[in-house]
């Protein structure tokens, strides 16, 4: 979570800004990007060895964990610049010594019989260094100054930065409130709604860079690219709630998915709404003005509030899925709606 915090504050105060101001993107003016990064990567990794003291577990944890979420929170802003100018290869490879890296650090602690948790952070705060290290972008003159980042790009990080704020306050807190009449068990399974779009993020997400500053919208239909996306965003529900399907027909046990699958129908339509709406949404962070952006968080964040909510209440579990893929499907096109064809910036 802290790791997660981490990345949506570089997104709304170093790397979407950065973007967003043309000038300095096209003239590769970077001077504040590294000093900013490495600050809120500092802060959120501070946060995390504080929960993890908290937990009385063992310094290396604390070390590891630290370490995990202070490189990996920093590599997501280098990433982001590397996507934006193409530097595929620099991605390759840091992204491919993460990975080998955790798996032989895992695979080696887990041989050895370690602490299972000093193992996975060991693994991820091994792997998240040697990645950054690896694919660190940044000239030396380009670390810059926190005070010159925030008074260069303030205009553009106060629209982002609201924006982020209500939707971690709305995605952590709204749910809770679900606790209470769906039960424990209930909620488990409810929340389980999102982990079958992890994909969609998975996909999505890396490339917010190429997306926003690309010019395809999904609200333009004489585009061919944007009838593919809306084909594949359609065809991703399709394939979520026959998977679903499956698994029931099969018996299969896969945890609390297994639990969703007489929601088969309901989850797919959630995850349909979830890709286009989120492509539409990384868009709109670049091309939107900030009272746009006000405007649909508060729609969004409303109707995640109240649709689940009142399903629960009137109908129980089945009916907080169905409330939850309809508010998806209705903010989804509220973000289309609000893209504008051809915008790459303001």
């Amino acid at each position: 979570m802290a790791f997660a915090f981490g990345v949506s504050l570089t997104l709304s105060i170093v790397s979407e800004p950065w973007s967003r101001n043309q000038r300095l993107a096209k003239e590769r003016i970077l001077v504040g990007y590294g000093a900013v990064s490495v600050t809120i990567g500092s802060v959120v990794s501070i946060g995390a060895m504080v929960v993890v003291l908290s937990m009385n577990a063992s310094v290396l944890v604390v070390a590891m964990a630290g370490l995990a979420v202070f490189t990996t929170t920093v590599r997501s802003a280098m990433r982001y610049l590397q996507v934006h100018h193409g530097w595929w290869r620099r991605i390759v490879v840091a992204e491919a010594l993460n990975l080998t890296a955790f798996l032989l650090v895992l695979a080696i602690g887990m041989l050895v019989k370690l602490d299972q948790l000093e193992v996975l952070c060991t693994a991820w705060g091994t792997a998240g260094l040697l990645s950054l290290l690896a694919g660190w972008p940044l000239e030396r003159h380009d670390f810059g100054s926190l005070t010159k980042w925030f008074r260069r790009q303030w205009v553009e990080i106060k629209p982002l930065l609201r924006d982020s704020v209500l939707m971690d306050v709305g995605s952590i807190f709204a749910p809770l409130l679900l606790i209470s009449p769906l039960g424990v068990h209930g909620f488990g399974t409810y929340r389980a709604v999102s982990n079958v779009a992890a994909p969609v993020r998975l996909l999505l997400n890396p490339l917010r860079a190429v997306i926003g500053k690309g010019n395809v919208s999904l609200r333009d239909l004489r585009d061919r690219r944007a009838i593919i996306l809306l084909s594949v965003g359609i065809f991703s529900g399709v394939a979520a709630s026959l998977a679903l399907m499956l698994v029931g027909w099969l018996g299969l046990e896969v945890g609390v998915l297994a639990s969703l699958t007489e929601h088969a129908v309901a989850v797919g339509i959630f995850v349909s709404g979830n890709f286009l709406g989120h492509y539409a949404y990384i868009r709109c962070r670049h091309t939107g003005t900030g009272r746009r952006l006000l405007v649909n968080r508060l729609i969004q964040t409303g109707l995640m509030l109240l649709l689940p909510l009142l399903g629960a209440f009137v109908g129980g579990l089945g009916a907080a899925i169905w409330g939850l893929s309809l508010a998806t499907v209705i903010s989804g096109a509220a973000w289309i709606l609000s893209d504008r064809p051809g915008a790459v910036g303001e």
